[in-house]
């Protein structure tokens, strides 16, 4: 029975397919626990989880609303802010009348910043007799972001809430899933060494890809990893490099797959050493 799946073309295809997507669940699972244990997943409550990472959230909208005061864009923020779990305060320090949609509700987040407005430049020098470079800033008002602590409305913060639930709940379901993707992935791949090579008749013998010299063969792997490098390498966009990744990273790993499998034919049928262009 075992040789006769060895034996059979699409036992072969269906591992190598599976294979493949047991690397995928092994690749978003172990991303996924680096990202938990980064977050502090499973060393903390989910709250304390919650107001961390929305806090930090929070911190960001804080920034976005001192630009916006930048460009003079201060009337926009309560249209900007309608349907968004987020309220602000903004008080300003020379007697201005502030800017708030805040009214004392419940939060579950909240950051707070300064608005500055920075003057001309000007040099001293410090006791080393090196010149340092200063610019002049009046603190002109306080920002205080909040963020809903129901979360009723369909946004940025309530999807990642939402996300964390989820998160929290499976933290410990994902490492198993990685484990068990891993003992499947190595079984598979165990399969198809042993299988490789195997024809039906019980006969081992090369395919045309065996046939191919191994230094040659050896030598357009190598160059396609260096192409598969400079092309990541050359990305700069953080979106393109995820997709590019999981592009190139695909191809890569059926390229892996082919040569190693050949490199366990080539061993079985002791033609390693001889089919090579540097042998003749």
């Amino acid at each position: 029975m075992i040789l006769k799946f060895k034996e059979s073309v699409s036992s072969k295809i269906a591992a190598i397919i599976f294979s493949y997507i047991m690397v995928l669940v092994l690749v978003i699972s172990a991303i996924g626990i680096g990202v938990m244990a980064s977050y502090k997943f499973y060393f903390s409550d989910v709250d304390a989880l919650t107001e961390e990472i929305l806090s930090d959230m929070a911190q960001s909208e804080a920034y976005h609303i001192s630009n916006k005061l930048d460009w003079g864009e201060k009337d926009d923020l309560k249209s900007y802010y309608r349907n968004k779990n987020v309220y602000y305060k903004i008080v300003f320090l020379n007697g201005e009348e502030g800017i708030t949609n805040y009214a004392g509700e419940p939060y579950i987040a909240s950051a707070t910043t300064g608005y500055y407005e920075y003057g001309a430049e000007y040099t001293s020098v410090d006791k080393y007799g090196n010149t340092v470079t200063h610019q002049t800033e009046t603190h002109l008002a306080d920002i205080e972001v909040y963020i809903d602590k129901g979360l009723h409305k369909n946004d940025m913060f309530s999807a990642v809430a939402k996300i964390i639930e989820i998160g929290y709940s499976l933290r410990f379901a994902i490492v198993f899933i990685g484990l068990g993707a891993m003992a499947l992935f190595i079984y598979l791949l165990c399969f198809l060494y042993c299988a490789a090579g195997h024809k039906s008749g019980g006969i081992i013998k090369c395919n045309y890809l065996d046939k191919m010299p191994f230094d040659f063969m050896t030598a357009i792997v190598v160059a396609i990893a260096s192409f598969s490098f400079g092309i990541i390498y050359e990305t700069n966009n953080d979106i393109e490099l995820i997709i590019m990744l999981a592009i190139i990273g695909s191809i890569d790993y059926f390229v892996a797959l082919g040569y190693t499998m050949s490199f366990a034919t080539r061993v079985k049928t002791q033609t390693l050493i001889k089919n090579n262009i540097l042998y003749y």
